[in-house]
């Protein structure tokens, strides 16, 4: 019988033990405490977030939606929990930097427009070819002096000027 066999089995205690308690609100958050803990600690980030938010841990349910990239969730967590404003704009900080290393500029751009960091929104908008949305949020914060950071991503290479200099043969 292999891994699969035993997650079944696991799954149907799990369930059944809920079902046992489900009348003391207590002990079922710690039970989903102890779960979330478990399929975190088995990498299943995205599941242990949900589990960590039903035993009403916000902190790590947050923590743990931001290891699964999802950053939406995070964020809506973050702001849920009420964090002091330098600690959110550190967590939305780091968030952003995770999803920049990812090369997920867009969402990485979103985060950083929710701060607002306009000037670092609107240059990883570009760096994600995002050029329409780069111009409706200069054009919303009346901040037009940011898109000359996108020329670089649209200005066209050397190679490309030098083959539009060539003359047509025929």
């Amino acid at each position: 019988r292999g891994d699969g066999y035993q997650r079944q089995v696991d799954h149907m205690l799990f369930r059944d033990g809920h079902k046992a308690i489900s009348n003391d609100p207590e002990r079922l958050r710690e039970s989903y405490a102890r779960f979330a803990d478990y399929l975190s600690s088995h990498q299943r980030a995205a599941e242990a977030a949900t589990a960590y938010e039903l035993a009403g841990r916000l902190i790590d349910a947050m923590n743990a939606y931001k290891e699964a990239d999802q950053w939406q969730q995070a964020l809506t967590l973050a702001q849920k929990t009420r964090m002091a404003g330098p600690e959110l704009t550190h967590f939305m900080r780091s968030l952003a930097e995770q999803l920049e290393e990812q090369h997920k500029y867009e969402q990485a751009a979103r985060v950083l427009l929710r701060l607002p960091d306009m000037e670092a929104g609107i240059e990883l908008l570009c760096r994600a070819h995002a050029f329409v949305d780069a111009q409706y949020e200069c054009a919303a914060h009346d901040r037009w002096d940011l898109m000359e950071p996108c020329l670089i991503y649209t200005s066209p290479s050397p190679g490309d000027i030098r083959r539009s200099r060539r003359p047509n043969s025929g």
